[in-house]
């Protein structure tokens, strides 16, 4: 769909995940210090702690990203992820600190994949925008 919003751009024109350049320089940061994260957290000595601080951080800065996404075009999968992955990164505090019984495997394997493989479904079926975000 090549709605135009009250900007006079197309939802296309002003998604933050358009194009290599523009996905690499918002998701890639956070993306890259997750992986960072988890090769500190298995190296010998490495501190689960300061890992949970990146994953934490990490999560809250894709949260923002998306919601920023999610402001700016109405990406679908945005919509969902920009309020979802801001609780993640809570909860993922709360294990960083021992606040929230669980360990670090279960966490990323039931409940940060889970929504945001579903997250994506839609747009694998055409729905790539909130028509009402973008007009």
């Amino acid at each position: 769909m090549n709605q135009i919003n009250r900007t006079g751009h197309t939802c296309e024109e002003l998604d933050l995940g358009r194009g290599p350049r523009s996905i690499a320089s918002t998701w890639g940061p956070p993306l890259l210090l997750i992986v960072i994260g988890t090769i500190f957290a298995n190296t010998p000595g490495g501190s689960l702690v300061f890992a949970g601080l990146i994953w934490s951080a990490s999560i809250l800065w894709l949260g923002v990203s998306c919601l920023r996404n999610a402001l700016r075009c109405g990406r679908f999968h945005c919509s969902v992820l920009g309020l979802v992955y801001p609780a993640l990164a809570l909860v993922a505090l709360g294990i960083t600190f021992g606040w929230v019984p669980l360990q670090w495997n279960p966490f990323w394997a039931f409940i940060f994949s889970p929504p945001t493989i579903i997250a994506f479904i839609p747009e694998f079926f055409g729905v790539k925008y909130i028509v009402s975000r973008a007009t």
